[in-house]
């Protein structure tokens, strides 16, 4: 399924998540707090639920008049922001919980998912089968691997070109490498 496209549209998500929006957004604030007024989200808060689809909306506006750097600076806050679970201590355990940490900031239906599989010491393999642009994502993953890093190992995140959701695919899988 194509990016920016809710899979039910019934699904919700935690304004924990939303806040991560406006935090990368970060001088321009202002510009991501009127799109998200546009699309139906107004002054979002810690504890209250928005629609995906009107997420995806702002996504999609912030893709076409700000640039896809600025969502990949909006998955980086993901981190900050959203709902973790508590006590990881290494790339590859948080990177095995980045599903789990999304399910925990979503409800009511299909949001799709994160699977990862570990290759080797530092390396591993993430897919990503939802509706959030290919930039957010990287952004999430880049943001989770420098945080658990305890290597001096340089991150590196590779984008495998047989499938993007950015041409309408279902999936996007990335070679991380710590």
């Amino acid at each position: 399924m194509a990016q920016f496209i809710a899979y039910n549209e019934s699904v919700e998500v935690s304004g924990e998540a939303v806040l991560s929006l406006i935090n990368g957004m970060q001088n321009f604030k202002n510009i991501g707090l009127k799109i998200l007024k546009k699309f139906g989200i107004e002054n979002p808060q810690l504890g209250k639920w928005y629609s995906q689809q009107k997420w995806l909306n702002a996504f999609e506006e912030i893709s076409k008049k700000v640039g896809n750097r600025t969502l990949f600076v909006i998955g980086q806050k993901i981190p900050e922001t959203a709902i973790f679970p508590p006590d990881v201590k290494s790339v590859k355990q948080i990177l095995s919980l980045l599903d789990t940490a999304y399910h925990a900031n979503h409800r009511y239906g299909d949001i799709g998912a994160y699977k990862f599989k570990s290759i080797s010491e530092n390396s591993g393999i993430m897919t990503c089968s939802n509706p959030y642009p290919c930039d957010f994502d990287e952004g999430i993953i880049t943001s989770l691997v420098k945080k658990y890093n305890t290597t001096d190992r340089f991150v590196k995140l590779m984008h495998e070109p047989e499938t993007c959701r950015k041409n309408g695919d279902d999936i996007c899988n990335y070679l991380i490498e710590w």
